[in-house]
């Protein structure tokens, strides 16, 4: 049950992506487009940009998933109806027991993926921290600032820790207080490590 559940949600990833892909070569090759026509695809653009779509994009971020809130969503209902004929045709059991256990059960396995995903992502950040901490320690005896310390690192270090230092640094530049920013990068990623540097930094300022 597991692995076609698996399959089915990689293989409407796959289309989708190559579906984006299809239209980004067309796009440079300079081709015409067929110009979109309302329904689905105005709807999905209006829900990425709803408070659902926001936090579902941020959490998909922490997840290290390329997809978008609309495509994440759209695997939801996928699983749901995956779920739904395979509980029909195993267990008979009745319609409305049965969209119950089929709506929780989807939501369950995509949400316990999302956490799988970001516990592994924290996991591959805390690994990249003791490198981190030297390249910081090193910015600042050769006389740098914090902010620009945070610079060197963003622009040095690889995923995930390289992005997300990146990030930190752009909420500096738009005028965010250095120990609110780095206060907000800890609510997003909850690393023992993370907090240990920042504390280290916001007492020796």
């Amino acid at each position: 049950m597991a692995g076609m559940l698996a399959i089915t949600y990689l293989a409407t990833y796959a289309f989708l992506r190559w579906r984006f892909a299809s239209r980004v070569l067309k796009l440079g090759a300079g081709m015409p487009l067929r110009p979109r026509r309302g329904g689905i695809l105005q709807f999905s653009t209006r829900l990425d940009r709803t408070a659902w779509g926001k936090r579902t994009a941020e959490r998909l971020r922490l997840a290290d998933l390329d997809i978008s809130p609309t495509i994440f969503l759209m695997g939801q209902i996928l699983l749901f109806i995956v779920l739904f004929i395979a509980l029909k045709v195993l267990l008979g059991l009745t319609t409305v027991v049965n969209l119950v256990a089929s709506g929780v059960g989807a939501w369950l396995v995509s949400n316990s993926y999302l956490r799988s995903r970001k516990d592994h992502y924290i996991s591959a950040f805390d690994a990249q921290m003791p490198e981190v901490a030297l390249l910081m320690g090193n910015s600042l005896r050769a006389g740098l600032s914090v902010p620009q310390a945070i610079e060197v690192v963003a622009e040095r270090m690889e995923r995930p820790a390289g992005p997300e230092f990146a990030r930190l640094a752009y909420e500096i530049r738009l005028g965010m207080g250095l120990e609110e920013a780095m206060l907000k990068m800890l609510e997003r990623l909850p690393s023992e490590e993370l907090r240990m540097m920042i504390t280290t930094i916001i007492i020796q300022r």
